[in-house]
């Protein structure tokens, strides 16, 4: 019997030191990350925020209706790994005319990791981050050119348009008027 109760103690401690231990899937650290997202000094609700690492798992996050974020990789808003990450923002709709059609309501080019220019250095105790991000320019319309017309070329009664030059053109004298009779 004693034999039985000491098997019994010693799986019970067993057990009990490997759920201490998390003995489990085990992840590798992560610093808490949040902070703003702003297009043209507004803030930026509803956009998806994704850090990619160099290596390892991606973080993500969503902005609120102030523009802020909070990061997360393996569990809800336990941050991103450590180290350089490149930075994406998208928010993007559908346009009720064409279902077909994606609207990028935050520039397309922020959605891109290649193209976003964006990137941040998660490291231990560090503050909020901001990324202000800009609409890209508008291309300026282009005026439309005057309906052309055809050359005309001139007709009896009418003068010819001669080359404009900075020489001076020779008058010719009135004619001489003759009286009435």
């Amino acid at each position: 019997m004693l034999h039985d109760r000491t098997l019994f103690c010693v799986t019970l401690l067993a057990a009990g030191l490997a759920a201490v231990s998390g003995c489990g899937p085990k992840h590798p650290e992560t610093i808490p990350v949040n902070g703003s997202v702003a297009l043209d000094g507004k803030p930026v609700e509803g956009a998806a925020v994704v850090f990619t690492p160099e290596e390892g798992k991606m973080a993500t996050g969503t902005t609120d209706a102030s523009g802020r974020f909070q990061l997360s990789t393996f569990q809800l808003d336990d941050g991103a790994l450590p180290g350089t990450h490149r930075v994406t923002v998208a928010k993007t709709s559908v346009d009720p005319a064409d279902p077909e059609k994606v609207v990028f309501l935050v520039p397309k080019k922020y959605g891109n990791p290649a193209t976003s220019g964006l990137t941040c250095d998660v490291q231990k105790e560090m503050g909020p981050v901001s990324f202000e991000l800009a609409s890209e320019p508008q291309p300026e319309p282009k005026p439309e050119p005057a309906p052309s017309e055809p050359p005309q070329e001139p007709g009896p009664g009418t003068a010819a348009e001669s080359p404009k030059t900075d020489e001076p053109t020779p008058q010719t004298p009135p004619a001489e008027r003759s009286p009435v009779p």
